[in-house]
């Protein structure tokens, strides 16, 4: 391509587009923490169906502690493993239907298993040991509901299939650098939104709209890496991109050991991804975008800069003569 030669004259990778680089490496981190953040919000912890009836009972008439007490109310309560009738999973969704009146800790195998086993009807109560609060325990996600967790995800990536149709036309239209910062900012308010959402499916909206963004930023920073580099530093820039991506991958593991609600885990994630908006001065437009709008003014100005930063010089007639070729072959 006729466009190529311009790095001949300003440099394939220096300073300027080792900055710039950088800067827009950046934005991989919170949008690779937001793609793996229902790792920890959606995760399904142990629960077993709550025994409420049972609450407010003494065990003291049988000179049990507290704790003591618990134990059997859950003993006679939740039925144990069977293999030609219960699975494991089902016995966490299934209580025996015993009254209070019938209730007695020493109840033997046999008496116990004289009551009915019937489905949960008052709810679920969740081991808060590893996380505090996540999707699944709010919105009881479980049991005959548990699909709906995997049906999260499948949302998100129709919104990532959407949002790969939809910011590559945008940003081919009007610019990179603003549909990129667009997408940036559709990306925080929805997962924002997602820390206040009242119901699933709401959340599972918010998610669509999650995976839209994220395609935006990954996919246009992708193309201004490659585009703002010449040839031969293409496949390294394009792979540095990866490697920020990597490092938001493991910094969501630590924010998830921090931070074990889900509500605040995702708003303390957001936060990460806001402080780069103030990178929006100092990215330029791609000059190969500027080019094919036939915006040659606004292109050469980029270019003059990055040779300057890279104490390079471009004469004014090559700059033209390139600038024309482009502009000639997209015509």
């Amino acid at each position: 391509m006729a466009f190529e030669r311009v790095f001949e004259y300003i440099g394939e990778f220096g300073p300027y587009q080792k900055r710039i680089l950088h800067l827009v490496c950046l934005i991989a981190l919170p949008t690779a923490i937001h793609t793996m953040l229902p790792v920890f919000i959606n995760a399904d912890t142990d629960h077993h169906c709550q025994i409420k009836y049972l609450d407010g009972m003494n065990c003291s008439r049988w000179d049990l502690t507290t704790n003591e007490c618990e134990d059997a109310k859950l003993r006679l309560s939740i039925p144990d493993d069977d293999e030609s009738t219960i699975f494991v999973d089902e016995r966490k969704c299934m209580i025996r239907n015993i009254s209070v009146d019938e209730f007695y800790p020493d109840l033997n195998e046999t008496e116990i298993e004289q009551f009915d086993v019937v489905d949960c009807y008052a709810g679920w109560t969740y081991d808060t040991s590893q996380y505090k609060s996540t999707i699944v325990q709010e919105f009881d996600i479980v049991c005959g509901q548990s699909h709906r967790a995997t049906t999260s995800w499948t949302v998100y990536f129709g919104g990532v299939l959407f949002g790969s149709f939809l910011f590559g036309n945008i940003a081919d239209l009007f610019g990179r650098k603003p549909t990129f910062f667009i997408a940036l900012g559709l990306q925080v308010v929805s997962e924002i939104l997602i820390a206040f959402v009242p119901a699933f499916w709401l959340y599972s909206l918010c998610r669509f709209i999650v995976g839209m963004a994220n395609m935006g930023v990954y996919l246009i920073g992708f193309v201004l890496v490659t585009e703002y580099v010449g040839p031969t530093k293409r496949t390294m820039a394009g792979s540095l991109f990866a490697i920020y991506w990597s490092l938001g991958y493991m910094f969501i593991a630590v924010l998830a050991f921090l931070f074990r609600e889900w509500r605040k885990l995702i708003i303390v994630s957001t936060c990460v991804g806001v402080p780069l908006f103030f990178i929006f001065p100092f990215v330029p437009e791609s000059v190969q975008w500027l080019n094919s709008k036939s915006k040659k003014e606004e292109a050469k100005e980029v270019l003059r800069k990055i040779a300057t930063s890279n104490k390079t010089q471009i004469p004014e007639g090559v700059l033209d003569e390139i600038l024309t070729e482009k502009q000639m072959v997209c015509e």
